[in-house]
């Protein structure tokens, strides 16, 4: 008897004969719900992947950018002492991306041939000699400091310190972050020459940060290049070019889950519920919800405050305000169904196409939400 019954149903909306302007109204609407879901998805994934593959590309970018000397320094730097030095990372204290900075604890290993003459003195301790690029030292521990039986001294310290780091927030908060750290030495290349000991450059198998995964590391020597100039009296009196080897340690760190995500977009999903609910209730129990979708559109606006406490305010156009857009056109589209569902049934007295009509929207929109919301973040995290 179901079977049966379901048949002639479905036999009576195939059956079903629409007027001219009834099918102009339907097709029209659908087509303008699938229309811009297209472009604005299609455009919003591909801005984020593009910007997924362009990390890749800076990724190499950064660590092999200034790798070498040129002819006139390398003669500069023959007569500078030369130090192998290597970084073992042990852990990250925290990364605070709305306040563009990171605190990390690390070793850093110093290998030369003792006895040699700095400024006319013999180099025996570089715990004074260096210095986070674009960062602060808070504390330096000396672990070891001794000369091996070939006259090669190595010496071990333990530095903690607060770098400052620019984050990428397009793919926030399911993106990865790059993490980069400069030593440097404080004379340049015609005193201290440092030569990347890359075998040696180890991170904590153990490392862990909550919120995030390790994804790479990776070491190199980075060349920095500084010109000084002095005036007085409008009369340049110096002019000095420095070029200093330093240590850079790149790292990658991936989002080990979705939560914070969920939490950003947890408002968003509710209120989109909610504004379905109105238009299935505007559908099927003839009441027109439209009064009701005003609270829901400012629940839908204002969830974007969750995701942006948690940024810097120069952040970049991403996948926060794209899913919060998609969020807010959800809201409007529903807003458009509910209203021309009731012109239909109040204007036209037809509630028979006022009942097709607001089904096939509420398909079409359903559909095109879900893809968005699955689509988006997908975009963003692989």
């Amino acid at each position: 008897m179901w079977k049966i019954q379901c048949k002639i149903r479905i036999g009576c909306v195939w059956k079903l004969q629409l007027k001219k302007q009834q099918k102009k109204k339907l097709c029209f609407w659908l087509s303008f719900v699938w229309v811009i879901a297209v472009v604005y998805l299609s455009s919003a994934a591909g801005y984020l992947h593009h910007n997924n593959v362009d990390m890749e590309q800076e990724w190499e970018k950064k660590l092999r950018a200034a790798e070498t000397l040129s002819a006139e320094e390398e003669e500069a730097a023959q007569e500078a002492i030369l130090v192998n030095v290597s970084t073992y990372l042990e852990g990250i204290d925290n990364i605070d991306i709305r306040q563009s900075k990171y605190e990390m604890n690390f070793q850093v290993c110093f290998v030369w041939k003792d006895g040699v003459l700095l400024h006319g003195e013999p180099l025996i301790n570089m715990e004074k000699r260096f210095t986070v690029y674009n960062g602060r030292i808070t504390t330096q521990e000396t672990l070891e400091n001794k000369v091996s039986p070939e006259g090669i001294r190595i010496q071990r310290i333990r530095v903690n310190a607060a770098v400052n780091n620019v984050f990428d927030t397009t793919r926030f908060p399911l993106g990865s972050y790059q993490i980069r750290m400069y030593l440097m030495p404080n004379d340049d290349i015609k005193e201290i020459r440092w030569l990347p000991d890359v075998e040696n450059c180890r991170v904590n198998e153990g490392l862990s940060i909550a919120g995030f995964a390790l994804g790479r590391f990776d070491s190199n020597i980075f060349y920095h290049r500084d010109t000084e100039k002095l005036h007085y009296d409008h009369q340049k009196v110096e002019e000095a070019n420095h070029t200093y080897s330093e240590l850079l340690t790149a790292m990658e760190f991936k989002r080990d889950s979705w939560g914070l995500y969920l939490k950003c977009i947890i408002a968003l999903l509710g209120t989109s519920v909610w504004a379905f609910l109105m238009l299935g209730t505007c559908i099927h129990h003839r009441v027109d919800s439209l009064g009701m979708l005003p609270a829901v559109l400012f629940g839908t606006v204002s969830n974007i405050l969750v995701g942006a406490n948690l940024v810097p305010d120069a952040m970049e156009t991403g996948l926060l305000e794209f899913i919060n857009i998609w969020g807010i056109y959800t809201v409007i589209i529903i807003s458009c169904a509910i209203m021309q569902t009731s012109h239909i049934r109040k204007n036209n007295g037809d509630e028979v196409f006022a009942r097709l009509f607001g089904k096939w929207m509420l398909i079409s929109i359903l559909l095109t939400t879900v893809i968005g919301h699955i689509l988006l973040p997908l975009s963003a995290f692989v």
